[in-house]
């Protein structure tokens, strides 16, 4: 996982937000969940769910689908370029419970 952070590393009283963008890359067909972990100062641990795709297959992006009902669109118009999500977009991650019932 290649982790990018647009703003820096900082968050405080004038920030409260904090962009993160969680990247990966891979040759073959793979798909994951992983938990990602922020800490603060204080040694406090936020823990983030990450799903991540590498294959176009509906099949294994299925609970990200399920969470994202209604707010995605697959424009297949161009079959030489993948299917991207918008970047701004706020997606779902599939509820944990979920995920470990497969």
């Amino acid at each position: 996982l290649q982790i990018e952070w647009p703003e820096g590393r900082m968050i405080g009283i004038a920030k409260q937000r904090l962009p993160v963008d969680v990247s990966f890359e891979s040759k073959k067909p793979l798909s994951f969940t992983a938990t990602i972990e922020f800490l603060d100062e204080d040694g406090k641990r936020f823990p983030i769910p990450v799903s991540g795709i590498a294959d176009n297959c509906t099949l294994t992006t299925e609970q990200f689908l399920a969470a994202n009902d209604g707010c995605l669109t697959m424009d297949g118009a161009d079959v030489n370029r993948p299917v991207m999500l918008p970047r701004q977009a706020r997606y779902m991650a599939p509820p944990m419970a979920q995920l470990d019932q497969g």
